[in-house]
């Protein structure tokens, strides 16, 4: 049944004056597209509460912030916004899809641009951000978030930890506001960043700003946070202040029974060249920025590599050129599968072994489509479906969301999905076809506990089968699959260090033993670093 936030550990709540109560949902009903949500929603916000939205993937943790900031409408019941300070034109608002947007409208004008042979003229960071006067407070958080020193870089040469960072000083001009929400704010951060958005957050708090997070995993709670409001996908089940208990349930420790079982391709396995990628002498500059240097790597059959470095450092750009999605791979000695890129060979053919996943992706099918059909796309490398799948096809695409843990979403317009169920339709469309080469960039972005022990399962039970090779770009230990062999450091001055096991089992425990260890603590490692070990007599490369 619904309970309102008052019942469950802040009774004491109620003998405060109403004037305290800042906004009240009252039996709330919210309608998303044709779908109407959380259905008899009841829930206050009180003066000096700091709430966390806890949930499952599609339970409703960003409907209800984006409810919040009056960006859906209340079509049953009602939401009561008492004080001026939380009417929607003063609230702070940070969301994915914000993100989204704002990266599609670059990424197209960049793409004009490059294949133009023009290097600059895009929206800067300073561009999107109104003047900060130097003592002002969000001027600080700028500064702590490391947005100050990127002001001249162009928006489409963003990572994705610092779209977030730049979004949230965003959200505080031109005028701080006494509200902020954040939705899954450390998502695509590294573990500096991680740290750095804490204190940020932290700082609002101590200054007088109310702040509402939507987040997946405990260890991202700055201490500053008050109360929870925990969702089932249906309803609120608990709301109140935090304490062990809610944080017990809401971020359960025990690992969940997932099967290892995988769909049987439909096309049986070819044989794997046996260098699947190859860099030699590799450069990637915008104008005096020097993104990679020199950098020269192979990833061998056998092998599964994970690229690791801090927010900035190339990795998204090293997957693109390997994905044949990069117009400076033509000025580079870029081999895919034994092939020079740019001999001859069609788009299609250079990706035709290879299948990706990352937040570019998502933001290219925020359009109106099905999951199925999401995922039956991946047979033809085609950003939407145009075609007419065949039975098995769809049989096959059905047996993967089914392995998601998405049976029964068929036909859910892909919109309309959380961003963590977004995240695993395209990872089964990046499955279907068994690729020579699966490309992960952050797969565990956006996921709750489940779903990222069932993606890993999944990403080893399929680097276990033989054909399909990974290479898989975290910011997070415990987010490393199992499988892993080899790692490739990639550092802030263009450089990169190479790093690998004498065994893929050797590899494979280590890291193993490190994630159980950093999960079971429900918190992140500090760091992976594994020593470097001769290859062919020879030490490992350095770009």
């Amino acid at each position: 049944m619904d309970m309102k936030p008052t019942a469950q550990g802040a009774a004491a709540a109620d003998d405060r004056p109403y004037n305290d109560i800042l906004i009240r949902f009252e039996d709330a009903t919210f309608r998303v597209g044709s779908r109407t949500v959380l259905h008899h929603t009841n829930w206050e916000i009180r003066r000096g509460e700091n709430w966390a939205v806890l949930g499952p993937n599609g339970a409703g943790k960003s409907t209800l912030l984006a409810a919040l900031a009056g960006r859906i409408p209340v079509v049953a019941g009602c939401l009561e916004r008492l004080a001026k300070t939380v009417q929607p034109d003063a609230v702070g608002y940070v969301a994915v899809n914000q993100q989204y947007t704002l990266a599609a409208r670059e990424a197209l004008a960049a793409d004009a641009r490059a294949w133009a042979g023009l290097d600059a003229g895009g929206m800067t960071v300073a561009d999107l951000l109104v003047s900060l006067p130097p003592a002002d407070q969000a001027h600080h958080i700028a500064d702590l978030l490391g947005i100050a020193r990127l002001a001249n870089r162009q928006l489409d040469r963003l990572s994705s930890g610092e779209w977030r960072r730049l979004l949230i000083v965003r959200a505080l001009t031109p005028k701080v506001p006494r509200l902020l929400l954040l939705d899954e704010p450390f998502d695509g951060l590294d573990r500096r960043a991680r740290q750095d958005m804490t204190g940020a957050i932290e700082t609002l708090i101590r200054t007088g700003v109310q702040v509402v997070m939507a987040s997946h995993r405990r260890d991202e709670l700055p201490p500053g946070i008050s109360h929870g409001l925990h969702l089932d996908g249906i309803r609120v089940i608990r709301a109140g202040q935090l304490s062990p208990d809610a944080l017990a349930k809401a971020f359960p420790t025990i690992q969940p029974k997932i099967s290892a079982h995988l769909p049987v391709p439909m096309v049986p396995a070819g044989k794997t060249p046996p260098v699947l990628v190859e860099l030699r002498a590799v450069t990637v500059r915008y104008g005096r920025s020097i993104i990679l240097d020199r950098l020269t790597w192979c990833h061998r059959r056998d092998e599964h590599w994970a690229v690791l470095g801090p927010n900035g450092v190339g990795k998204t750009t090293l997957l693109r050129l390997i994905a044949a999605d990069h117009p400076q791979v033509y000025a580079n000695d870029v081999r895919l599968m034994g092939r020079r890129r740019g001999t001859g060979e069609t788009i299609h053919q250079a990706r035709a072994p290879i299948a990706m996943i990352g937040n570019e992706l998502q933001i290219a099918y925020q359009r109106p489509i099905t999951a199925l059909a999401v995922v039956v796309s991946g047979f033809f490398d085609s950003i939407g479906l145009f075609r007419r799948p065949t039975f098995a096809q769809e049989t096959l695409a059905r047996q993967w969301l089914a392995a998601m843990g998405l049976e029964g979403k068929e036909q859910t317009d892909f919109r309309h999905l959380s961003c963590g169920q977004q995240r695993l339709v395209l990872i089964a469309r990046a499955m279907i076809k068994a690729p020579t080469l699966l490309i992960l960039d952050e797969p565990c972005e956006g996921l709750d506990w489940e779903n990222r022990h069932r993606v890993l399962a999944r990403i080893n039970a399929l680097a276990n089968q033989g054909q399909t090779h990974i290479l898989c770009v975290t910011h997070r230990v415990e987010d490393l699959p199992a499988c892993i062999s080899h790692v490739l450091h990639l550092a802030p001055n263009g450089s990169a260090r190479q790093e690998t096991r004498k065994t893929v089992a050797a590899a494979s425990g280590a890291l193993t033993n490190c994630a159980a260890n950093s999960l079971q603590a429900g918190r992140q490692d500090a760091s992976f670093n594994p020593p470097g070990v001769l290859r062919n007599g020879q030490p490992p490369h350095a770009g």
